[in-house]
């Protein structure tokens, strides 16, 4: 298999985790009807990842509606993610506040460690039962 295979086989692997994550996410809320604060920057982080695969871009209010977080929360935590290198604001040329929103290299690389780390390990536990 060449190369360019395997990082094509790679990529549509991590966007499949990624898409679970959500999914797991999403059923949590369901079953405590609670949305833990904790989960704000995972979640923020989660829909930027799913966007960059997607090619798509989102701004800054589209992705905390995706993300269900309020402005206020979303604006925290996104000047959060600005200042520690995780993502970056990009002005749009169609009004002078919006801008979209894109993760950085080093955040890409976190993300898709942890994706690995944890549903690699549930891959691993359901070949092995």
């Amino acid at each position: 298999m060449a190369k360019a295979e395997l990082d094509l086989t790679r990529c549509q692997k991590l966007v499949g985790f990624a898409r679970l994550a959500k999914e797991s996410e999403l059923r949590k809320a369901k079953l405590n009807d609670v949305r833990p604060r904790c989960d704000y920057l995972w979640r923020l982080l989660l829909e930027l990842y799913l966007a960059r695969a997607g090619q798509y871009r989102l701004l800054a209010t589209s992705l905390w509606a995706e993300a269900g977080v309020t402005q206020a929360t979303g604006g925290r935590w996104l000047d959060y993610l600005v200042r520690e290198g995780l993502a970056s604001k990009v002005p749009t040329s169609e009004h002078p506040r919006a801008v979209y929103v894109e993760l950085t290299s080093k955040s890409v690389r976190l993300i898709e460690d942890h994706l690995i780390c944890v549903f690699g390990l549930a891959e691993k536990l359901r070949e092995e039962m």
